[in-house]
């Protein structure tokens, strides 16, 4: 197998992976908080074991405090994204959610020349307004889904989209040590959200509670981001940008089959509007960064 192919083939692995996550956190029925918090820590512990077995460094040293200030404000804005996209899962469909979820690109472009001075150009305009049509046409006539869900997934969104905008002020920094803070965090952080709101004494620990906890956090955390950016080494940047929206085709695939969800057409039409406008958004800035 050509290194390639590898690449390929493990990231594809970690794409089929996030885009059944969502089936898996609605067939755990655990609270929200309690997986975003339970998975970040077994997910960043087993990513560093990971790292050890390969024999990689994980050395803070050299990194300068605001920078890992920095990477664990990110991690706080992934544990709670985690936090309420979950809720989403749980009161609204797991398809609809994802695909609201994704609008984030699109707010990534909207605030980036405020935030980050990039450049906006007239055709990526163009792509943030189709991307909204999408999410206006789910919201409008999609009746499978309640409004609070929608709601919580537009805030996962803008979180998600902060730390995408948060990650280029730290690139410098290993991505095998930024993950591991970055998860660790995310855990570390909602834990005491977690105990505040009593989620924990909602939980009944049974084998099957156990095992979809373990699952998520060694399988859909650990494993799945470990593929993830060993990956990067064998692709383009535009190969990874564009194969990364297989995430919530997988998604919305999976819960209609596994899930028995719904799937209107205000569903579909949404779904091509905003992830085929994230698509030709990213094909147009790697075209114009090369």
């Amino acid at each position: 197998m050509t290194s390639h192919s590898r690449s390929l083939a493990l990231f594809l692995v970690a794409i089929l992976i996030f885009g059944t996550n969502g089936v898996m956190v609605h067939m755990a029925g655990l609270p929200s908080s309690v997986i975003a918090s339970v998975r970040g820590i077994i997910g960043a512990l087993t990513l560093a074991a990971w790292a050890r077995m390969r024999g990689d460094a994980l050395s803070l040293s050299g990194i300068p405090r605001s920078q890992l200030l920095r990477i664990a404000i990110s991690g706080a804005c992934i544990g709670f994204n985690w936090v309420l996209i979950f809720e989403a899962f749980r009161i609204s469909s797991v398809a609809v959610s994802t695909v609201v979820y994704y609008i984030a690109p699109a707010l990534v472009v909207l605030l980036a020349p405020l935030v980050l001075h990039e450049r906006f150009s007239g055709m990526r305009l163009v792509c943030v307004l189709v991307s909204f049509a999408g999410l206006g046409l789910i919201v409008g006539l999609d009746g499978s889904s309640s409004h609070a869900g929608i709601l919580l997934a537009l805030g996962a969104a803008c979180l998600y989209a902060s730390v995408i905008m948060l990650n280029t002020t730290f690139a410098e920094v290993d991505y095998r040590i930024r993950t591991v803070i970055q998860i660790g965090a995310a855990g570390i952080i909602t834990l005491p959200y977690a105990l505040a709101t009593d989620a924990f004494a909602a939980v009944d620990l049974t084998p099957r509670s156990i095992a979809f906890l373990l699952v998520l956090g060694i399988v859909y955390t650990g494993i799945a981001y470990a593929c993830y950016f060993a990956a990067f080494s064998g692709l383009d940047a535009q190969e990874v940008s564009v194969l990364s929206y297989i995430d919530p085709v997988i998604a919305v695939v999976c819960s209609g089959l596994m899930l028995g969800e719904p799937i209107t057409p205000a569903t579909i039409v949404g779904a091509i509007l905003i992830i085929g406008a994230s698509i030709v958004s990213e094909l147009v800035a790697s075209r114009a960064a090369s």
